[in-house]
């Protein structure tokens, strides 16, 4: 567009944790991180539900690895127009005992504290999903996420977590498989997830760099 490349200047999005309320869905959320919690093994998602084949993709995963984790649950956080359909799709795949779509949740911190992972499901990404995707790092979740949609800069392939082709569902089954029987690989992910949120996307440091461009400015 003819603009100077020295007078543009990237701001990576920042995370901020704060006060959670309690609803009957964050009830739900506190049994995962007791004992439900340790009897299943949850990958989490966050994701509006106006993107059935994306979804559709995640359901093709878990069923894949249902033989494999029985002990395997979906939690997806969201709403939107397809969350009928979407029910209706989990039975129809027979996996409807797997799939808890919970609806929109504002309250966070409690659900990432009870999941295993976290999955992006969304694509294209909004603002949110960046956000969604820091603080699940922040809590020390390994993503799993969609390839060449935007979180290169979030999510460091095999030290934060897994970049997956889109819609490919045996792909993502695999890394989900992977990340269960080696929970070494989890909690290393996951730490190193965390140091980088705290090193580079904190809301603080994001906050500064933009007051020092507008005072260059």
């Amino acid at each position: 567009l003819g603009y100077n490349e020295n007078k543009i200047k990237i701001v990576l999005p920042g995370a901020k944790l704060g006060q959670y309320q309690e609803n009957i869905f964050n009830k739900l959320a506190l049994l995962n991180q007791a004992s439900f919690h340790r009897k299943y093994f949850t990958v989490g998602a966050i994701a509006a539900l106006n993107q059935k084949q994306k979804i559709e993709t995640v359901f093709q995963a878990i069923k894949i690895c249902w033989p494999v984790i029985p002990n395997l649950q979906l939690i997806v956080i969201g709403q939107g127009q397809e969350r009928k359909n979407l029910s209706w799709l989990a039975k129809k795949m027979e996996i409807e005992n797997l799939v808890w779509l919970v609806g929109e949740q504002k309250q966070l911190k409690k659900w990432l504290a009870s999941f295993d992972i976290f999955l992006t499901a969304s694509d294209p990404l909004k603002l949110d999903d960046y956000g969604n995707v820091l603080e699940a790092m922040a809590a020390g979740l390994p993503v799993l996420a969609p390839r060449n949609i935007g979180l290169e800069d979030l999510v460091v392939e095999n030290k934060t977590g897994f970049l997956i082709e889109s819609e490919n569902s045996e792909m993502l089954a695999r890394q989900i498989i992977k990340l269960h029987q080696d929970k070494k690989l989890r909690a290393r992910l996951g730490k190193n997830g965390r140091e980088r949120v705290n090193q580079f996307f904190t809301l603080e440091k994001m906050a500064v760099k933009l007051e020092q461009i507008f005072r260059i400015n």
